[in-house]
């Protein structure tokens, strides 16, 4: 489903942002800013994830305007029992690997035709982007050093435009050039869902 096949879902279902959020397991905010564009080229798991509850393929049940933390109980599970996204975090091994092999595969196409310092590196490497079709071909990809960071500085890695970009760190610089890392809202919003799943599973509400 596109974006704009998701809001006339919503439409269509007479979903609040609110419980799209708790039976998706996606933070409220995220589910806001996605189906609001906002967010331009959200997660690859964050679409799987609303687009399940958009099909109306879960089973119908009562939902509340709490907290996105959800309580599962799962036989021979390890105990562990608050999920900040249940989707992510109980997936099984096949499809957090059918999730990794479609990010690696996006993020070398997207780098190979928007980042030229890198795309050097791949072709003197003799890789094209057909080459990597999961995460068993990372080994074929070429590295990138601190060196390289250095050099491409300030704005030679990028592969996206810098008006995009909406935070911006940096080293020091006392042993050498700066090291910068440029952040897009999205990069921001994905950060902030690994720490909050991080936080749930050491017990934080």
């Amino acid at each position: 489903m596109t974006i704009e096949e998701m809001r006339k879902r919503k439409k269509e279902l007479g979903y609040s942002y609110e419980m799209i959020a708790e039976r998706s397991g996606v933070p409220l905010a995220t589910v806001q800013k996605v189906l609001g564009g906002v967010t331009k080229s959200p997660r690859y798991a964050t679409v799987q994830a609303l687009e399940k509850v958009l099909k109306n393929e879960e089973e119908k049940k009562p939902v509340g305007s709490g907290a996105s933390t959800v309580t599962i109980k799962t036989a021979g599970s390890s105990g562990m029992k608050n999920y900040y996204q249940k989707d992510i975090e109980t997936a099984s091994r096949d499809e957090i690997v059918a999730i990794q092999n479609k990010g690696l595969v996006d993020a070398v196409k997207r780098v190979y035709e928007n980042v030229p310092y890198y795309r050097n590196k791949m072709i003197e490497k003799g890789v094209e982007p057909g080459d990597i079709k999961g995460i068993e071909d990372l080994h074929k990809l070429p590295f990138v050093t601190k060196d390289d960071l250095r050099e491409a500085y300030p704005y030679g890695l990028l592969a996206r435009p810098l008006t995009d970009c909406v935070r911006i760190q940096s080293t020091s610089g006392t042993t050498g050039r700066r090291v910068v890392a440029f952040y897009t809202q999205n990069d921001i919003d994905m950060w902030e869902e690994c720490c909050a799943r991080a936080l749930v599973a050491a017990g934080g509400t």
